[in-house]
């Protein structure tokens, strides 16, 4: 049974999920990146039949914590939860006010409960018999209850048509890439390859990854055998981060009522036919996701890595005035650090479908990318995105800033129009 708001309620497994993946998506949610992870985890121990849920599991998958450290000392996990039930109370009085069903962490404990609305009760209103001149007081009183009102709608109202609807932003992209009778595949990084890449200083091309030869760059590399197993052990393994499976998480509950075909990869499981023939969102940059690389030519902010630091950049190939050549992340290790993405829309291989990429200097700026493009907000932002008739193919290069392990600020340096 499909759960809608304000339809039957549903108690199922899959009524559940789907709930869940509305809230995660709504924009109480949008700006709460930390929360919404915690949400989706608790969640998923919870649908799974984990109920025994504790504080230091929490800190240690979701906040980065050692899976040692001391919950008296660090109270990361609670100040999170508690603003998670802030939010959760804010979904369902406001932007899920018409959900049957409701999903609330009981204090004192971290495991979800879902449980349904409870019906609120109208109490009857007694007949009282006016005098006239309490008539016509009433009626005074409603005529200038109703004229402010009505000042009030048209005020509203004004300002409705004067700023664009976010899901209008929305809507245009993503109805060219969760196209119904379409498939449309999301293919996440491959977490190992980028660590390997980094720890050896060597590239592997999408040629060499097709062809599984993962373990190259270990090869070569002057170490001893041990080591050389454990990176073998290492690339045997499939890691992607939470922020791409929260991603997924965000499109799926869009695509539901779009009723597209949504499927999820690995990247080292993906092929070569299906990006052919489908429509693709590609997360991570070539490093971590090969398969950005038979785009990279077409592209015209190009990720790279600096030969001299081993960072991370973009070099802009046809800069336009008051832009810089390269965009690069510091070396500096201070709390705040500026990271750079991309993200470009263009025509997939076949011109009937599309391809979205999400690149990034690091896990943070990745993390923006992805939210810039499931925020209507951040799209209607883009004068050139918003003004046009029809939503172009684009690129978009973009700034954020990187406050420890969180993502702040989102700037729009450079985009490009087809």
């Amino acid at each position: 049974m499909e759960l809608s708001i304000g339809g039957k309620a549903d108690l199922s497994l899959e009524g559940q999920k789907e709930l869940v993946a509305r809230v995660a998506a709504s924009k109480t949610f949008q700006k709460s990146a930390k929360q919404r992870e915690i949400f989706l985890y608790l969640c998923e121990r919870a649908l799974t039949g984990n109920h025994g849920i504790r504080e230091q599991e929490i800190g240690t998958a979701v906040c980065g914590r050692a899976p040692d450290y001391d919950t008296s000392q660090d109270n990361i996990v609670r100040v999170h939860v508690s603003e998670l039930r802030r939010r959760l109370e804010k979904y369902f009085e406001e932007d899920g006010a018409e959900e049957r069903c409701l999903i609330e962490i009981p204090r004192g404990g971290y495991a979800p409960v879902f449980r349904l609305r409870q019906a609120v009760e109208v109490p009857l209103v007694q007949k009282v018999s006016a005098t006239p001149w309490l008539l016509r007081w009433q009626v005074a009183y409603g005529i200038c209850a109703l004229f402010a009102l009505c000042t009030v709608w048209l005020v509203v109202r004004s300002e409705a048509f004067a700023k664009p609807d976010p899901r209008r932003g929305l809507n245009r992209l993503w109805s060219r890439l969760l196209v119904p009778g379409q498939a449309t595949d999301i293919v996440l990084a491959d977490s190992n390859l980028s660590l390997l890449q980094d720890l050896t200083g060597q590239s592997v091309s999408l040629n060499e990854y097709l062809n599984h030869q993962f373990w190259r760059p270990a090869t070569a590399a002057p170490w001893s055998a041990d080591r050389k197993r454990e990176y073998e052990m290492l690339m045997a393994r499939r890691y992607t981060s939470i922020s791409d499976a929260d991603f997924v998480g965000r499109v799926k509950a869009v695509a539901i009522p779009a009723a597209a075909q949504v499927s999820v990869f690995f990247s080292r499981d993906y092929a070569l036919q299906e990006l052919q023939a489908n429509n693709v969102v590609l997360v991570g940059s070539f490093r971590s996701n090969p398969w950005a690389e038979l785009y990279q030519n077409r592209l015209d902010f190009q990720f790279e890595v600096a030969p001299e630091t081993g960072l991370p950049r973009y070099r802009i190939r046809n800069l336009q005035p008051g832009e810089r050549e390269v965009y690069s992340l510091s070396e500096a290790k201070d709390t705040e650090q500026d990271a750079y993405g991309a993200i470009a829309f263009l025509p997939g291989a076949n011109k009937t479908r599309s391809v979205l990429l999400i690149s990034g200097t690091g896990i943070q700026a990745i993390r923006a990318g992805a939210e810039f493009v499931m925020s209507g907000e951040r799209i209607n932002a883009v004068k050139t995105l918003r003004d046009a008739a029809a939503l172009p193919y684009f690129e978009l290069l973009f700034r954020t800033k990187r406050v420890g392990g969180a993502a702040r600020d989102f700037e729009v340096i450079a985009t490009r129009t087809r």
